[in-house]
């Protein structure tokens, strides 16, 4: 019965949900309900599509208690989580949109995180020390080798006290809403414009303690 309850509640998550079903419960497939009308969901298939990039590390960890994953329902605001030595802050930045991620600790002091529109805090669980973050890597995996493509520091990061994972953006042509329209958008009677498009983003981020 708990089998099917499981199966059940993974089953009614939303779209994206993989990224909370692999991440938070080690689940070995994800088939989302209503998946034959989403084939022209751009953000749907860009998710999808790093979650194939990044598989190799998903099966390498599944079952280790090394990952964990978070996933913005309702008016839910954030989420805590603890890997390792650390407790994980996450806030949900932008509630009007999908906010979710799957958060791997592949190292003692070394995450990596996949998703969009999160601001993740590390803290130390050890009485008497202080978590920070040394340095956020944006990047890629190609044939499951990293590729850095930015550093994040500055603004980017709150001088490396928070991780900001933005997610990687897109300019993709679109019919504009009805409620868009009515917004007064100057496109409103063309029949496509460029709309920026957020999508899952991978990060590296390598944590101390002192």
């Amino acid at each position: 019965m708990d089998l099917i309850i499981h199966y059940l509640f993974l089953n009614q998550l939303q779209k994206w949900g993989a990224y909370y079903a692999y991440g938070q419960h080690d689940a070995i497939c994800f088939s989302p309900l209503g998946i034959e009308d989403a084939s022209e969901d751009f953000l749907f298939k860009k998710s999808y599509a790093v979650l194939n990039e990044v598989q190799h590390l998903i099966l390498k960890y599944q079952g280790t208690g090394k990952m964990g994953a978070v996933l913005k329902e309702g008016n839910e605001q954030s989420a805590e989580l603890i890997l390792g030595d650390y407790k994980l802050k996450v806030i949900y930045e932008k509630p009007e949109e999908p906010c979710f991620g799957t958060i791997i600790q592949t190292g003692e002091e070394e995450f990596t995180v996949i998703g969009m529109n999160l601001k993740i805090f590390f803290e130390s669980t050890k009485k008497g020390e202080i978590g920070h973050i040394g340095q956020i890597w944006e990047g890629r995996y190609e044939k499951e080798q990293w590729i850095p493509t930015r550093l994040m520091n500055g603004d980017e990061s709150w001088h490396n006290a928070v991780l900001r994972v933005f997610g990687r953006t897109f300019e993709s042509l679109a019919d504009l809403t009805n409620e868009e329209k009515l917004k007064g958008n100057p496109n409103a009677y063309s029949t496509e414009t460029k709309k920026v498009i957020t999508t899952p983003g991978v990060y590296k981020v390598v944590t101390y303690k002192r």
